[in-house]
């Protein structure tokens, strides 16, 4: 696959920032980060689809996968999303769900291009 280029928008961290903080400190972080516009950037993990069809794209931060980001995004964006492949690193942003478990949300999502 080549190579992405990405430009980041609102609070820009690494993937496994976000669990890390939630787990410290999920009041902390809800203030922080939930219901904003967050990029992360990193590694991709996976590249698959929810129960309602929707693409999905996850940074796995354990051999188990059970600590992670997911970015969902709309059925829209499918076809951009299919040249994403696993390793490749890449900028994703979207609105702060929380997290559930050990997993943060991030919806809405966009691949980011630096302009």
């Amino acid at each position: 696959k080549r190579p992405l280029r990405y430009r980041a928008v609102g609070l820009l961290v690494v993937p496994e920032a976000l669990p890390d903080a939630f787990t410290a400190n999920e009041v902390d972080a809800g203030k922080t980060y939930k219901g904003k516009t967050v990029t992360v950037y990193g590694q991709v993990s996976a590249i698959a689809v929810d129960l309602f069809g929707d693409p999905e794209v996850h940074f796995n931060f354990d051999e188990m996968g059970l600590e992670s980001v997911v970015c969902t995004f709309s059925q829209k964006q499918s076809d951009e999303l299919a040249e994403l492949g696993v390793g490749q690193e890449v900028y994703m942003g979207g609105k702060c769900q929380g997290m559930t478990l050990s997993t943060v949300y991030l919806s809405g999502c966009v691949l980011l291009p630096i302009k």
